[in-house]
């Protein structure tokens, strides 16, 4: 083999090589990153979840309100004793109710979100 083509092959060889490390360096930091990301994913999940379940359990709440409302609009329709004035002042005290719960879930949403939003930039 004439020495000019051996210098080509050894030095191709050597390219090779220093590809060969730099992929496999790409590679480690790639399977790092996925790692920590994935860590992040299913803590939000987790949240996520959390979130979830809380929420159902004031949808529920809620559903129960609406259905002692309707409860009480039905008695106080049945009722021949009661004065219109009053069943609107009750339903009006049965709406500030529905007006607190849907305000206090609101307020949670925006905490779990802020302390969400907060964490991502403290992991920044």
């Amino acid at each position: 083999m004439p020495e000019e083509k051996r210098s080509q092959l050894i030095k191709m060889d050597k390219d090779i090589t220093i590809l060969v490390e730099k992929f496999d360096t790409i590679a480690k930091a790639l399977r790092t990153y996925i790692k920590e990301n994935s860590k992040r994913i299913e803590t939000v999940d987790e949240k996520m979840k959390s979130l979830d379940d809380r929420m159902s359990r004031i949808e529920t709440t809620l559903n129960r309100v609406n259905d002692y409302n309707a409860k009480i609009a039905k008695e106080i329709e049945d009722s021949s004793d009661l004065v219109t004035g009053g069943f609107y002042d009750l339903k009006s005290r049965v709406e500030d109710i529905e007006l607190n719960i849907l305000s206090s879930m609101k307020k949670f949403e925006k905490k779990i979100f802020d302390a969400m939003e907060k964490k991502k930039e403290e992991e920044k």
